[in-house]
């Protein structure tokens, strides 16, 4: 193993930095191909895009609130400032006064979504119960620990009053009061297609009569395979229902009319 070391000195840095990113774009490139092998067109982008005044064409323009500590945007796992944005606006569009959310994470949509929401409306996000859920990560497959505090961004703030935090633990959630009665969901938790397809099916029992379902990472970067979940799920979906995705945004969203 000498040799190699020998070599690998004697390449200049950028020569040697920009060789690795190859080879780890090359591998990223053979995974994707993989994952069109075995699940054909459903592992594809093939959504229709669609902005948001064409999603909403009978709303009136609006005006959609970011806070400025959101801006930037350094963790990779939070969403991108472009899908806060357009999370926003789907909010500000339907003026939501029921709202559901799976995955709390930080809180970051969670706090977004209720900042561009009726003032009386309430919003209900489900995360998994600190206490346990290390052990359900094991349960599930994954081996890596969870340390973060559930909705940190929204507490304290003015509208963590509208907020109900909610906790899934080693047993199954019970969504059945929340039926038939969200206007706007977001599905943003485990990616992994079994789950997605699991949310996505208690999802389509929350909404009302047009009520909006949104998902996040439709589309996703290649170092995130698993994410390939949520495309499978929505391109199996938009043979039977009128899933599209927003335009230049990695969401999936579906419009119910009754």
């Amino acid at each position: 193993m000498a040799w190699k070391t020998y070599i690998r000195a004697a390449i200049p840095k950028p020569l040697w930095h920009r060789y690795v990113a190859e080879r780890v774009a090359y591998k990223h490139r053979q995974m994707r191909q993989n994952l069109v092998k075995q699940f054909g067109r459903y592992a594809e982008y093939t959504l229709t895009q669609r902005t948001l005044p064409e999603l909403f064409p009978q709303h009136k323009q609006r005006m959609a609130h970011i806070p400025i500590e959101e801006i930037v945007r350094d963790d990779e796992m939070e969403m991108p400032l472009s899908e806060l944005v357009s999370l926003a606006g789907v909010t500000q569009l339907v003026q939501p006064q029921r709202i559901f959310e799976f995955g709390t994470y930080l809180g970051a949509s969670t706090l977004v979504m209720a900042q561009n929401s009726p003032a009386d409306s309430q919003l209900f996000t489900l995360d998994l119960d600190p206490a346990t859920r290390n052990q359900a990560m094991r349960r599930a497959g994954y081996s890596f620990t969870l340390m973060f505090q559930p909705g940190e961004r929204f507490h304290y703030t003015p509208e963590a009053t509208r907020i109900h935090q909610l906790y899934v633990g080693l047993e199954p959630f019970d969504f059945t009061p929340y039926y038939g009665t969200m206007d706007l969901v977001l599905v943003d938790a485990d990616h992994s297609y079994d789950f997605v397809k699991a949310d996505t099916a208690v999802a389509l029992k929350l909404i009302k009569p047009g009520g909006v379902i949104v998902w996040d990472d439709y589309t996703w970067k290649d170092q995130y395979p698993e994410c390939v979940g949520v495309t499978r799920c929505l391109n199996e979906l938009a043979d039977s229902k009128p899933i599209y995705r927003i335009a230049q945004t990695r969401f999936g969203i579906y419009i119910d009319h009754p």
